[in-house]
């Protein structure tokens, strides 16, 4: 069983929140389109969908996943760096690892490889995974995430299925401007706590709007900047 962080409440004001993700997407229209496909990992539903979110090094990428990763709780979480990686010999338990969760994170750019490009594919194609807890059988799961990763520079996707996947977000802000709000959240626990509420009520209606329209999180969608 799993549970977010707190109960969601659509009256809890966010403002370090907004702030926050003001900073990170400067731009009102790449921010709109960004928390729409981010809303993808609250629905449970593996619509063939990857979230890249790219751009020079401290400009909040990374803690703009980890915040929506804390505020759901046991339904975000890490994922192993092993993950695509070739030859892994616990592979299956990595996998299942993902099992019941809503979005996933792995803070490294996708490979070019073709066996982290075969897995990329099978974890984000939305099709049934094998998997196996430490020291059990192997079972097959029907998957819930959404995988989100993180890199400095656009990647160059050759695949076409990876391609039409893929959800590039710019992120480009310099780092004296997101690290103050970033260490508000990230690092002072009773702010996330108190906004918590409000954050996840505006993403499970971002999440709910994309339901309606799943058209609005596609790349025909994204800004042209």
């Amino acid at each position: 069983m799993h549970s977010a962080l707190v109960a969601p409440d659509g009256n809890c004001p966010t403002p370090t929140w907004d702030a926050y993700c003001a900073a990170v997407f400067p731009d009102p229209d790449v921010r709109a389109w960004a928390l729409r496909v981010m809303s993808i990992g609250f629905t449970g539903c593996p619509d063939p969908a990857l979230p890249i979110l790219y751009g020079r090094e401290r400009s909040g990428k990374t803690g703009f996943v980890e915040i929506l990763l804390d505020v759901l709780g046991t339904y975000g979480r890490p994922a192993n760096a092993k993950l695509l990686q070739a030859g892994d010999r616990g592979h299956d338990v990595i996998v299942y690892e993902l099992k019941g969760a809503r979005l996933a994170f792995i803070d490294e750019g996708p490979k070019d490889n073709y066996g982290a490009v075969e897995r990329l594919k099978q974890l984000t194609g939305g099709g049934k995974l094998t998997g196996r807890g430490m020291g059990a059988n192997p079972i097959v799961f029907s998957p819930t995430h959404t995988l989100a990763m993180t890199t400095n520079h656009a990647p160059q996707l050759t695949d076409p299925a990876l391609r039409a996947r893929a959800r590039l977000i710019p992120c480009n802000t310099l780092e004296e401007i997101v690290k103050p709000l970033r260490l508000k959240l990230l690092s002072n626990e009773p702010t996330l706590k108190v906004e918590a509420p409000g954050i996840l009520a505006r993403m499970m209606c971002e999440a709910a709007a994309y339901l309606e329209d799943r058209n609005s999180a596609s790349t025909e969608m994204a800004p042209l900047s």
